[in-house]
């Protein structure tokens, strides 16, 4: 087994498996088996958190093969994949004639764990990524598919 340690090295941790999955199906059904033999899953994308949100134990979902943009034209929304990294994203973005309206001076981290983490750039008249978020997917502990969204289905959790 491989080693795993976050970006600061003071967290570490040797997954019992390492899994990359390349779509939401592969993820639904790695937390369902996870699910039914008592295991716990754990995504990690750059492991940036000083903290041990991301330490693997059980499985450690690596997001690496989750990642990439789609952008709306119409609305100039964009679907981000969980495994993308900030340093893609800006520049994708870019590509559109789009950018981020705040952004911290590191962009090591992935898009999943800087939302979920609740990741700032500067300046008080400025949210942090969480607050850029209009809807979402995520696949819960029991491997449901849940989605909300702004003005759409359990709009309710976007402000979560």
């Amino acid at each position: 087994m491989a080693e795993w340690s976050n970006w600061a090295g003071n967290v570490t941790a040797t997954p019992r498996e390492v899994v990359t999955p390349r779509s939401r199906d592969e993820v639904v059904a790695l937390v369902q088996r996870a699910a039914a033999s008592g295991g716990r899953v754990k995504p990690v994308g750059a492991g940036h958190s000083f903290t041990a949100i991301a330490e693997p134990v059980d499985v450690q979902v690596r997001l690496d093969a989750l990642s990439g943009i789609v952008v709306d034209e119409a609305t100039n929304r964009v679907r981000i994949k969980a495994g993308t990294h900030l340093y893609d994203l800006v520049e994708r973005l870019a590509e559109h004639g789009l950018a981020l309206p705040n952004m911290g001076d590191i962009d090591r981290q992935t898009i999943a764990g800087a939302v979920s983490t609740s990741t700032h750039g500067t300046g008080l008249g400025w949210t942090g990524f969480g607050g850029a978020v209009v809807g979402g997917e995520m696949v819960t502990g029991t491997g449901e598919v849940l989605r909300w969204s702004d003005g759409g289905e359990n709009a309710d959790l976007v402000p979560a």
